[in-house]
């Protein structure tokens, strides 16, 4: 399982210091009372733990999850790969294609909460036609936990987004965090229990301070405004928030 709330892609070091990366925000949750230690956490799979689902039309996919007795879709997003080995984010001044765009690959990612999983589909339980088994056992405990991904010709969704994402301000918002940048630094943080909660911001003012002396000869100084930041493309899903900024000083 994969429980990183940032994935850093680093390109080759410019002048200047100049970088790129892309930043993946997650949506963070509180667990269910009943749910083990890490199920709040988001779990992300490659294709090719699908073998039976790779060539399928990404649009025609399906995860459901057994609740109350009865199969139920869960959100989940599916994230491609462009052709460099990078994420494929449609939209921004800079947006990638994937490699084979609309299609399941085996370098693809699958990413669902682990949070939603339910019981195994037995007895009487019927999966869709062609489903697989996700199966998570917790080494920390507790009972494995189940979910089935298929494609079908009618699949149904879950409109349930955990996490959301505003490029016009430049904010992400989940349930429990809201986060908005200026020039891609965070201006404005706070912790809540619900989107839109209107809870206060904790940033009073962000600060970079550095300074060197090159060759033991001339004296260089960095602060906030030296600092460059630039958004080059994103994708915005129910699960996460994939971001490719730049860097300069």
């Amino acid at each position: 399982m994969d429980c990183r709330a940032l994935r850093h892609e680093r390109h080759r070091r410019r002048f200047a210091s100049a970088a790129t990366a892309a930043v993946v925000l997650l949506a963070a949750l509180n667990a269910p009372a009943y749910a083990a230690a890490r199920s709040w956490q988001p779990l992300v799979l490659k294709g090719e733990r699908f073998p039976a689902l790779l060539g399928s039309p990404i649009a025609k996919f399906e995860v459901m999850a057994l609740h109350g007795g009865k199969l139920a879709p869960l959100p989940f997003q599916i994230d491609q790969i462009a052709a460099n080995g990078q994420y494929a984010l449609p939209d921004g001044p800079e947006a990638t294609a994937p490699q084979y765009p609309g299609i399941f690959t085996r370098d693809d990612q699958l990413a669902l909460m682990i949070s939603d999983f339910g019981a195994k589909c037995a007895g009487g339980c019927s999966v869709p036609p062609g489903a697989m088994e996700i199966r998570v056992a917790d080494p920390l405990g507790g009972p494995a936990r189940f979910a089935y991904v298929a494609s079908a010709d009618n699949p149904e969704t879950s409109p349930v987004f955990y996490v959301r994402y505003d490029p016009k301000i430049d904010r992400i918002e989940a349930d429990s965090y809201r986060m908005t940048l200026t020039r891609q630094l965070p201006t404005d943080l706070a912790f809540q229990d619900r989107m839109d909660s209107g809870a206060p911001n904790m940033i009073d003012r962000i600060k970079v301070r550095a300074s060197a002396r090159v060759l033991g000869i001339f004296h260089y100084r960095v602060d906030e405004d030296d600092v460059r930041n630039r958004l080059l493309a994103w994708k915005a899903g129910p699960i996460r928030i994939i971001r490719r900024l730049s860097h300069s000083v």
